[in-house]
């Protein structure tokens, strides 16, 4: 009888691990949005700008970014359930003490988040962020 429990139990483990591989990861794409500096990153020079955002097997890469040495970064990944939202955290390293932090969240199509990006100047530069997946 224990041999029968554990063989159904493993065997249930085994469809949800499957089921959990065909859905995928909810970020994988690309995603087309737009930051907005806050009021106090505005006044020491932070410009809005338009960025794509490349998410595939765990790793961003922010093309704006990519002209100040960010590359494809490894980011955490919160996806509980299929239809809920994905959350993800993205700490990254760029050139010449450039750095960032990405957090987001993805329903569906539509994504929004933070970005704070520390400049070699000492200048922290806080936006938020809107987009969807194109």
């Amino acid at each position: 009888m224990r041999n029968q429990w554990i063989a159904v139990w493993s065997i249930s483990i085994l469809v949800m691990l499957a089921s959990m591989a065909r859905a995928g990861n909810p970020l994988d794409g690309t995603w087309v949005i737009r930051l907005e500096p806050d009021a106090d990153s505005a006044r020491i020079g932070a410009k809005p700008f338009d960025d794509t955002l490349l998410m595939e097997r765990l790793h961003l890469t922010s093309t704006a970014l990519k002209k100040f040495g960010f590359g494809r970064t490894l980011y955490d990944l919160d996806a509980r359930g299929a239809a809920g939202p994905a959350r993800f955290e993205c700490d990254a390293a760029g050139d010449s003490g450039h750095s960032a932090r990405w957090t987001g969240t993805a329903t569906g199509a539509a994504i929004q988040g933070e970005l704070t990006w520390t400049r070699p100047d000492g200048k922290i530069w806080k936006f938020t962020y809107k987009g969807e997946k194109k």
